[in-house]
């Protein structure tokens, strides 16, 4: 059956398709993967940055489609980390001011797929799982949510037809 796979190409299509999700659900940081994912990571909180802190910039939808969504999500919860870092009484507003943030639009997201299938943790203890999740956070978080009330407006649009996001 593997040599059958290999023959039709799909071991080919899973490392072409499938090889930068396995990079950007890599968290270890002794993995060569885990620096291809901060360097990403780093340029999107770069131009994020760079837009939220222009006074000329009134508010700021984010845009993204399929892996682009992971990284859009985990560049605003890493934005609202360094901003609660820096002021913990009010995360929106730190370092960078998180309440321009009004909209974020998604188009054929793997989030809940990449979160299933390449999440891994490495403790069994429900203690360990929530102490990093609540220090990653979540949409229930700032900027999703400020106050205990939603802030940010999610459309994600997907499609029953395809794997990734369906």
């Amino acid at each position: 059956g593997i040599a059958l796979a290999g023959l039709l190409g799909i071991g080919r299509f899973l490392t072409n398709y499938m090889g930068d999700v396995e990079a950007w659900a890599t968290y270890k940081e002794t993995d060569a993967k885990h620096i291809a994912r901060n360097n990403v990571l780093d340029r999107s909180l770069d131009v994020l940055t760079h837009v939220l802190s222009d006074d000329t910039c009134k508010r700021v939808a984010v845009i993204a489609h399929s892996l682009g969504t992971c990284v859009a999500h985990d560049a605003l919860l890493t934005l609202s980390r360094r901003n609660r870092a820096y002021n913990p009484a009010d995360p929106m507003s730190g370092q960078v001011y998180l309440a321009k943030l009004e909209h974020l639009v998604t188009m054929g997201s793997p989030i809940d797929k990449i979160e299933y299938f390449f999440e891994s943790y490495v403790s069994n203890s429900h203690r360990y799982k929530r102490v990093v999740e609540d220090l990653r956070g979540d949409i229930g978080s700032a900027p999703f949510s400020h106050n205990h009330k939603p802030h940010m407006h999610w459309i994600n649009f997907w499609d029953e037809g395809d794997p990734i996001s369906g």
